[in-house]
């Protein structure tokens, strides 16, 4: 009985010496592996925000490029406008400032509406009666209106 007893605490001393040597020499090994998993979930997370922030600036880029920017307006056939030309011009964009923001798909659809705003539309401007007419009308990011101005006569 004895005997086995000797045998017994020296297989459990045995075991506690293995268990302790494979303790100091994986041990080191198991918190390098820890600190490396705990990095790399850090930088997955860091990843994972930035990724969320692109897709929220590219949404909002999306959103801008499909939405009315700038209207311009160019009254009759040259690049140079006299003044009543401008003054035309000023009021036209005043009249149709209200398109900006809206989406382009929604304006395409509406085109025939801002035809027809714009057919024999009339202004005073100094004390002259201007005619209007659209002409030419381009809905991108920019919406390009072309009209001719004819001063009536009295």
């Amino acid at each position: 009985m004895r005997k086995r007893l000797q045998l017994m605490a020296v297989f459990l001393l045995g075991m506690l010496a293995g268990a302790s040597f494979m303790l100091f020499y994986i041990g080191p090994r198991i918190e390098e592996l820890k600190y490396n998993n705990n990095l790399l979930q850090k930088q997955n997370d860091d990843l994972q925000k930035q990724v969320a922030d692109l897709e929220e600036t590219n949404q909002k880029h999306r959103h801008e490029q499909q939405t009315i920017q700038n209207i311009i307006v160019n009254v009759g056939q040259d690049d140079k406008m006299n003044d009543l030309e401008l003054e035309v011009a000023k009021k036209i964009k005043r009249d149709v400032e209200w398109m900006i923001g809206l989406s382009i798909e929604g304006m395409t659809e509406f085109h025939q509406g801002i035809h027809t705003l714009f057919q024999n539309k009339k202004y005073d401007i100094d004390e002259k009666r201007v005619t209007v007419n659209l002409k030419t009308l381009i809905i991108q990011q920019n919406v390009y209106l072309y009209v001719s101005a004819e001063v009536e006569n009295n």
